[in-house]
C-alpha cells in the first residue's frame, strides 16, 4: 500500500498527511471533511486486503457447515490479524513479535470477523447485502427495500463495522507496543467510519437489485412453505430455497 503514496501529487499526500496528524475523533472527522479526497484513497488503499480476504472467505467456505457469510467475516478477520502483526513488528525494536503480541494479532482477527459476522447478520436482518458475503459469493445479496433505503442502511451497518473494527485494532495495538490503551482510537474510528460508510453506500447503490415478489397465489403459497420450513431466505426470494447461514 505504501507503494502507492509515490503516486499521489503533492496535494493529495499532505491532505492525507493533515488527517493522520489529526487528534481525536471529532479532530480527525473535521480532517476528513475539510479533505474530502482522503475518503476516495483510503478506500483504494483497502481495496487488496479485502480481495484477498473474499480469497479466503471462498477457500473456508469449502468446508462443510460453513455459511457464506460466516466464511466472508473469517476471511475478513484473516486478514485484520495479518496486517495487525505486521504493523505491531514494524514499530519493534528488532522486528519481531513477542507472544504477547502475537496473540493480541490473532485477538485482532478474532475481533474482526466477530464483528463482521455481527454485520452479516444484521445486515441479513435488514434484509440488505453485505460487502465481505459479496466477496465470497461474487454478488450482492438481492434485497427488496428501495435503491434510497438499501443505500442508507449498507452504508450505516458498513460504517458502523468499521468504526468498531478500526476502534478494536487500534487498541489491540497500543496493548501490544505497550502504550495507553485509548491512544489513537478516536481517531482510527473516525477513519474506520468513513472508510466504511462510503463502501457500503456504493455497494447499496451498485449491487443487490431490489427484488420484488410478484402478489400471486403461488408466490404466497411458495412463501408460507418456506416460512413454516424456518428459511429465512423466503424474506428475499420466496421461490429460492437455498438459504445457508
Amino acid at each position: 500500500i505504501d507503494i502507492l503514496e509515490g503516486f499521489l501529487s503533492p496535494e493529495m499526500r499532505k491532505a492525507n498527511q493533515q488527517v493522520s496528524d489529526a487528534e481525536g475523533f471529532t479532530g480527525t472527522v473535521d480532517e476528513i471533511l475539510s479533505n474530502p479526497s482522503t475518503i476516495p484513497n483510503n478506500i483504494v488503499k483497502s481495496v487488496p486486503s479485502m480481495i484477498l480476504g473474499g480469497a479466503v472467505g471462498k477457500a473456508v467456505g469449502l468446508l462443510p457447515k460453513i455459511g457464506s457469510g460466516l466464511a466472508g467475516s473469517i476471511g475478513e478477520g484473516t486478514m485484520m490479524a495479518g496486517s495487525q502483526a505486521e504493523n505491531i513488528r514494524e514499530q519493534t525494536a528488532d522486528g519481531r513479535l513477542t507472544l504477547k503480541q502475537a496473540l493480541l494479532a490473532a485477538g485482532t482477527g478474532v475481533m474482526g470477523a466477530g464483528v463482521g459476522f455481527a454485520g452479516n447478520k444484521l445486515a441479513s436482518a435488514l434484509r440488505i447485502g453485505d460487502i465481505d458475503e459479496a466477496l465470497v459469493t461474487g454478488a450482492l445479496a438481492k434485497s427488496p427495500r428501495g435503491t434510497f433505503a438499501k443505500t442508507l442502511l449498507t452504508a450505516g451497518t458498513e460504517g458502523g463495522e468499521e468504526f468498531l473494527q478500526s476502534s478494536g485494532e487500534q487498541v489491540a495495538q497500543n496493548l501490544a507496543l505497550d502504550k495507553p490503551y485509548d491512544q489513537g482510537v478516536g481517531s482510527a474510528a473516525a477513519l474506520g467510519l468513513f472508510t466504511g460508510a462510503p463502501m457500503g453506500a456504493m455497494a447499496g447503490l451498485s449491487g443487490g437489485s431490489q427484488a420484488k415478489q410478484q402478489d400471486t397465489p403461488e408466490a404466497r403459497a411458495a412463501f408460507a412453505a418456506a416460512v413454516a420450513a424456518n428459511d429465512p431466505s423466503a424474506y428475499l426470494d420466496p421461490t429460492a430455497r437455498t438459504y445457508n447461514p
